[in-house]
């Protein structure tokens, strides 16, 4: 019987607020993408997916699987926004 070989795991770069980081690529967590990015995305912030084109910008929920590929992008919003402030 041959052993079978490992999967090579991939790394990608995704921007997450104009920073590149560097991900494995494949399927992971809103939450698990938060503290892979090379500067974790604090829970008081919005993990946004931007979305190419003219459709809305996906918000990407803790729970959410998202796919990571090369050049995703990513922005950070504040959670709650305090008017007048």
């Amino acid at each position: 019987m041959t052993p079978v070989a490992e999967a090579t795991k991939i790394t990608v770069t995704v921007v997450i607020d104009e920073v590149q980081c560097l991900v494995e690529a494949g399927k992971i967590t809103g939450h698990d993408l938060r503290q892979a990015a090379d500067a974790p995305v604090g829970p008081d912030r919005d993990l946004w997916r931007e979305v190419p084109g003219d459709g809305p910008d996906e918000l990407v929920e803790d729970e959410q699987i998202v796919v990571i590929e090369e050049g995703v992008r990513f922005f950070t919003a504040a959670r709650h926004i305090t008017p007048g402030r």
